[in-house]
């Protein structure tokens, strides 16, 4: 079976040697995929909020989202496919990143801002 670049449900069925053995799944695969991000700005003042909105992910797909080596957000996408957090920044200077990854390493997105004083 050639899997999809896309995400797509399969469903696979199954017969055993004997009769009467017989089995089936629905199987969801997950494309590779990059995800939207959107930030609520791009400069951000320390030690205040921000809010990060990734889209694009499939319904209710396990995600976790890191700043800073802390993980901000583990838990499931929602049935529209979007995980939204808001977090302060802290008081280090400069360009910072916050990361989301889903259910497998070549479904995430990096968003980038800058934090001054």
């Amino acid at each position: 079976m050639t899997l999809p670049k896309a995400t797509h449900t399969y469903r696979v069925q199954v017969t055993g040697s004997r009769s009467a053995r017989t089995g089936g799944a629905a199987l969801r695969v997950l494309g590779a995929r990059t995800f939207k991000a959107s930030l609520s700005a791009r400069t951000i003042h320390r030690g205040r909020t921000v809010r990060v909105t990734f889209s694009g992910l499939a319904a209710r797909e396990p995600a976790r989202v890191v700043y800073h080596g802390v993980r901000i957000f583990s838990g499931r996408a929602s049935a529209t496919g979007r995980v939204a957090r808001t977090f302060k920044v802290g008081r280090s200077l400069g360009a910072q990143s916050v990361r989301i990854r889903g259910a497998f390493a070549d479904r995430s997105r990096t968003a980038s801002f800058r934090v001054v004083r």
